[in-house]
């Protein structure tokens, strides 16, 4: 289950969440590209973390050029309908029965 932020604080919260999502992913991606690359030439690797620095630096750009990426978990809760107040309806009754303890 997604966590979900109350609408009155979710645009603070999802701008600074998806303020680390994107670099995060693009450092992820650069480390498991690097680690499928340990047993070539230093250079590959290299251009890897180059690519990926370069990525980090047009982040911002992108981010305003390219259309919104919002994953799911950074889904704002819907805010809550107003129920009309009627006459609470009375319990059902339980289906448990309890013999007394006078032996009745």
């Amino acid at each position: 289950m997604s966590p979900t932020f109350p609408p009155d604080a979710a645009e603070p919260a999802r701008l600074l969440l998806l303020a680390l999502a994107k670099p995060t992913l693009v450092l992820g991606a650069a480390a498991l590209g690097a680690w499928t690359l340990r047993r070539a030439s230093a250079a590959r690797r290299h251009l890897v973390w180059a690519t990926a620095l370069a990525a980090l630096l047009a982040l911002p750009a992108l981010t305003l050029l390219l259309p919104a990426w919002e994953p799911g978990f950074l889904a704002v809760a819907p805010a809550p309908a107003v129920a009309e107040t009627t006459a609470a309806a009375p319990a059902p009754a339980s289906p448990w029965r309890f013999a007394s303890l006078g032996g009745a």
